[in-house]
């Protein structure tokens, strides 16, 4: 019979993720700036011959801007989820309570756990609310763990007195 379970970061997957998304802006900021000097040269060429409209080339670079908006934004997320993500034990728990960012609770203080879906490209981040409304998260996507593996490891060590909330992933 199981009477702990520790659930560990992994900084190695959070560091992967900020290098993906960096790839991923100057991927896009290059392209940008690609067709930007493609998009000036043409227009400063035809501008004599033909009727190139300024609002056109404007509208063409806003859309392409999107891409390098996006982009930075989700590298930005990715980053300050990786910031939180520390070394070694990330959540422990026990027929007694949990440890979370050290902090001891015991099952009698937990008010809630919720899994929340990641936003802008970062982490899903569980939340653990104690009964004094004290609340505290973890990026759980750069752990160990599922967050339906932790509902059941909580359920069984809690004897049914708490239970992960999952039910923002399905929105």
């Amino acid at each position: 019979m199981i009477n702990e379970l520790g659930i560990y970061y992994l900084p190695d997957v959070a560091a992967a993720r900020v290098r993906s998304w960096k790839r991923r802006l100057i991927t896009n900021a290059a392209f940008f700036v690609g067709i930007a000097v493609l998009d000036v040269a043409l227009a400063l060429g035809l501008m004599g011959e033909a009727n190139v409209s300024v609002i056109f080339i404007a509208i063409a670079l806003l859309g392409l801007l999107l891409p390098v908006a996006i982009a930075f934004f989700s590298w930005r997320r990715a980053e300050a989820d990786a910031d939180n993500c520390g070394q070694g034990l990330a959540l422990g728990i026990n027929r007694e309570g949990i440890l979370f960012r050290e902090r001891w609770l015991t099952w009698a203080e937990v008010g809630e756990l919720v899994v929340e879906p990641s936003r802008w490209s970062g982490a899903q981040r569980l939340t653990v609310t104690a009964r004094d409304n004290s609340q505290a998260w973890l990026p759980l996507s750069y752990t160990d763990t599922m967050p339906a593996s932790l509902d059941t490891a909580v359920r069984a060590l809690s004897a049914g007195q708490a239970s992960v909330d999952l039910s923002r992933l399905d929105a």
